[in-house]
Order: structure tokens, then C-alpha cells, then sequence
């Protein structure tokens, strides 16, 4: 997003310079693009719950599931959720979990297991 902040910058000065209209169109989209994705990442983050459940004790040498639940509470979708949950080393190798989906309104990711 940074990027297209200085792209928009950037096509404003030329065209404040060029003073061409097809610049001033363009400008207009890509900053109402910007504008409203900044608006809706904003407001759809506010409705998204992550909730962890596992074994609170286990054995030495034990597997444990750690459920990862995921919940979109609100009424936009989400196109780009990016999960990442790390671990202490010593338990798990990779010590990470990383997994991209996206999340419709009302609705939940499949619980994520580790």
C-alpha cells in the first residue's frame, strides 16, 4: 500500500506539471481505490476474532492439537487473511504455522489445526 501511495504521488505532481486531464482521471481512481481499501481493511479487521484451544498438560514425547478458530463477525468480506502462529522450538519443528484464505461475511475459517 506504501507503493501506490508514492505512485499516487508521484502521478500527481505530473500532473500538476503536465497539466493533462487522462492524469487527473487516473489520479482520481487509484485514490479512491486507496481510499476505500484502507476504509474496508480497517473496518472489516475490527469483526475478526481468533480464538486458540489445546490440551492445557501433555506427556513428554505427547502430540497435542492447538485448534486455531478464526471468525469473521462482520458484514464485509474478508478477500486476504494471513494466519501465523509460532511455537516455542522445542516443541514443534518449523516452530510456525502460516496459512493465507479468505473469509465471508458471518462466517469462520475451517479450524485451523497445528
Amino acid at each position: 500500500m506504501a507503493n501506490l501511495l508514492v505512485f499516487i504521488i508521484a502521478l500527481f505532481i505530473i500532473a500538476a506539471f503536465l497539466r493533462v486531464n487522462f492524469f487527473f482521471y487516473i489520479l482520481y481512481i487509484l485514490f479512491g481505490t486507496y481510499l476505500f481499501a484502507r476504509i474496508w481493511t480497517q473496518r472489516a479487521s475490527r469483526n475478526l476474532t481468533c480464538q486458540r484451544s489445546f490440551e492445557k498438560r501433555a506427556f513428554l514425547g505427547e502430540r497435542v492439537t492447538v485448534n486455531l478458530d478464526v471468525v469473521n463477525q462482520g458484514l464485509l468480506p474478508i478477500p486476504w487473511v494471513r494466519v501465523n502462529e509460532s511455537l516455542p522450538i522445542r516443541l514443534v519443528a518449523p516452530n510456525f504455522f502460516r496459512r493465507c484464505s479468505r473469509c465471508r461475511p458471518k462466517g469462520a475459517l475451517s479450524s485451523l489445526t497445528i
